[in-house]
Formats: C-alpha cells, sequence, structure tokens
C-alpha cells in the first residue's frame, strides 16, 4: 500500500493542476467569467532576483498569459491522463513509487518551461526534461536488447536519448550566451526591443543555434534518431513523449520566442 500512495498523490496532484488549467482557459476565452480578463502582455506570476552582478542581472521568473494558459492545458491534460494509466500499468513492477516520482519531475520541467519569462529559466527546465526523459525511457534498466528484432536495451535507448538531445542543447546554450551577451538580459519581453540594435548577422547566428535546441527536442532532422529506441520505456512513457509534451516543448519555445526569429 505504501509505494500505491505514491501514485494517488501523483494523481491528484496533476489532477487540480489539470483542473486549474481548463478553468484559467474557459475563464480567459470568456466562458467563466471567474475573473477579470489578462492584460495583453499577461501577468507575471513570481519574480526573484537571484544574482546581480554589474548591469546584468539574473532573475527567475514565472509568466502567464494566453500561451501559457494553452500549453499548460496540453501538458497536465496530457500528464494526467499518463498518470491514470500509469497506476494499473505499473502495478505490478519494481520502483513503483520511483516511477511516479520521475513522472512528476518530467510535468515539473515541462510547466517550468510553459511559465518561464526569461531563458535562464526555460534553459534550466529543458535541462530537467532531460534528465527526467532519460530516467524514463531507461526506467527497466535491468532488461536486456534484442538484436533478432532490432531494438536496443532501454538502458542503451535512455543513453542515445540523452546525447542527442545534449548535441542540440549546447546549440541552444551557445545561443543563449550571444544574446544575453549582447543584450545583457534574458526577459523575453527585453530581448525582443534590444535585439533590433543586435548585428544582423549575429542575431541570425543566435537565433540558429537556438533553434538547434528545438530540432533536437522535438526530434527534428538530423536529431531524430533517438525519438524511435525511445519506445522502450514503459508505454505510459512514450505516450508522455510522443504526445504533444516533450516534442511539443520545441515548438512551444519557438512560439514564445517568435518575436526573436523574425527579427532575425
Amino acid at each position: 500500500m505504501g509505494a500505491k500512495v505514491s501514485g494517488y498523490v501523483g494523481i491528484a496532484i496533476v489532477g487540480l493542476a489539470c483542473l486549474y488549467s481548463w478553468l484559467l482557459l474557459l475563464t480567459t476565452a470568456g466562458v467563466l467569467p471567474l475573473a477579470p480578463a489578462l492584460p495583453p502582455g499577461g501577468i507575471t506570476l513570481f519574480s526573484y532576483d537571484w544574482l546581480r552582478q554589474a548591469t546584468a542581472s539574473y532573475t527567475v521568473s514565472f509568466h502567464l498569459d494566453n500561451l501559457a494558459i494553452a500549453m499548460t492545458v496540453v501538458v497536465t491534460t496530457v500528464s494526467l491522463l499518463v498518470h491514470y494509466y500509469s497506476q494499473g500499468y505499473m502495478e505490478n513492477s519494481a520502483g513503483y513509487a520511483r516511477f511516479f516520482a520521475y513522472l512528476s519531475l518530467f510535468t515539473f520541467s515541462m510547466l517550468d518551461i510553459t511559465f518561464a519569462e526569461n531563458f535562464l529559466v526555460m534553459f534550466i527546465g529543458w535541462e530537467l526534461v532531460g534528465l527526467s526523459s532519460y530516467l524514463l525511457i531507461g526506467f527497466w534498466i535491468n532488461k536486456k536488447a534484442k538484436p533478432n528484432e532490432n531494438r536496443l536495451a532501454p538502458a542503451s535507448a535512455a543513453i542515445e536519448a540523452f546525447i542527442t538531445n545534449r548535441v542540440g542543447d549546447v546549440g541552444f546554450m551557445i545561443g543563449i550566451m550571444i544574446l544575453f551577451a549582447s543584450t545583457g538580459t534574458f526577459a523575453f519581453s527585453e530581448l525582443a526591443a534590444r535585439v533590433l540594435h543586435m548585428d544582423k548577422g549575429l542575431l541570425t547566428l543566435a537565433m540558429i543555434l537556438v533553434f538547434c535546441g528545438a530540432i533536437g527536442k522535438s526530434a527534428q532532422v538530423p536529431l531524430h534518431v533517438w525519438l524511435p529506441p525511445a519506445m522502450e520505456g514503459p508505454t505510459p512513457v512514450s505516450a508522455l513523449i510522443h504526445a504533444a509534451t516533450m516534442v511539443a516543448a520545441g515548438v512551444y519555445m519557438v512560439a514564445r520566442t517568435f518575436p526573436l526569429f523574425s527579427a532575425a
């Protein structure tokens, strides 16, 4: 019974998050007049100056707008369904509580990306998604490869997914640092104004590198090779990664930073 509590807790928390996200969506759409409409630019939910050095500041901040609400509905709804299905699917598996811990970490990481107000916070969530997907894909660590069926062992599939995503993330990180070095900020709203004064060639290079992160996370050519082997993880994991969550992170990042891509 002790291990099953982890499943109940995970389902309850994600269920509440899912309910709240749908209420936000319906309120924003005007279906349920529960609260005033969001201002055009959205609102800042939380902001903390983590570090200030000279003219540069490193702020942990979360933002809510229509785009974030739409993505939150997708993430929490899919995650709730996966959590609920996993309760029965993983019932007799060793590491039941550990599996739900990994699922919850993945959901948290996706929501961190969703609400991020700057590249610093988004990159933290981005890497946590990579870590949690590695843990989930390789959950059945002792399962052997099946050479006759051309199937990798889950541990090997997890390593392949992790390394392939890191290739894209190296470009993503370099692109972020070019933007920060040129503008002095990580914040999306401030970057949209400051990149207009950047060298056009440097901005284009930076955004190409940032796009490398989206290529890796969304499993696009040439960094698509990790996705088929990822099916070696438990079925709920395959649903979570292949259904509009992890592979949608790259699309969401491009949508969030679209003014920067437009300027490039």
